[in-house]
């Protein structure tokens, strides 16, 4: 299953082990998202959380 992100909505590659090579977010609600690494540079965890 391919896995997008839910900022830019690119695919997000997986690693042998199939596990996303980006990281989970949690939002104000507490529900998880996951950002690939160029969002989690572009953008700062506060803005993360505010974008989500």
């Amino acid at each position: 299953m391919a896995q997008r992100c839910s900022l830019c909505k690119e695919k997000v590659g997986l690693t042998f082990l199939q596990k996303p090579l980006g990281t989970w977010v949690r939002d104000r609600k507490g529900k998880q998202h996951l950002v690939c690494q160029a969002c989690q540079r572009r953008y700062s965890a506060a803005e993360l959380k505010e974008k989500l």
